[in-house]
């Protein structure tokens, strides 16, 4: 299973768990029934969030993302998303959760999650931004996707030989 509080989240079993509707949300609705995908999510109000994403040959610059801030997560609606998440790995054994959080988010909303799932012997690969990343980590994680950015932080180096040596 995958989770995103950003657009969407995909499953093995075929499942969407969202907190807020992206500018492609009309595609992924679509995308998702084409495949029989069952779709849950919290809606927030005011949703005007979009990602500009920059290409360039210079590599300093290459895929810089700019995103708007989107609406607002509050305290409720995280409870909100808790419950229904707790409610929706009931049968999963392994979930992803990816995507950038609200504005007004914890920094350890995934760290949440991933409590949540510990409790329900549920595995968990997470691809988040460095702050989420690291809360998230001090729970355990199966898993775990890492960007340009992440790698060069942790690692200091993004050359795969210096990464092999470490």
């Amino acid at each position: 299973e995958t989770t995103t509080t950003e657009s969407y989240t995909l499953d093995i079993v075929g499942s969407v768990r969202c907190v807020e509707e992206s500018d492609n949300w009309d595609w992924i609705k679509k995308e998702c029934s084409k495949r029989n995908i069952e779709i849950s999510r919290i809606q927030l109000p005011g949703n005007n969030r979009k990602c500009y994403t920059f290409r360039s040959k210079n590599l300093d610059f290459q895929n810089t993302e700019l995103l708007e801030p989107g609406p607002s997560l509050y305290a409720k609606n995280l409870i909100e998303f808790k419950d229904k998440f707790k409610s929706d790995i009931a049968n999963a054994s392994l979930i992803s959760m990816s995507g950038s959080w609200p504005k007004n988010a914890s920094n350890a909303a995934y760290a949440q999650l991933r409590e949540i799932a510990r409790k329900s012997n549920v595995k968990v690969i997470l691809d988040g931004s460095w702050v989420q990343l690291e809360e998230a980590l001090r729970k355990g994680i199966f898993g775990l996707h890492l960007n340009h950015p992440t790698v060069v932080h942790l690692c200091g180096s993004w050359n795969s030989n210096d990464l092999l040596t470490m």
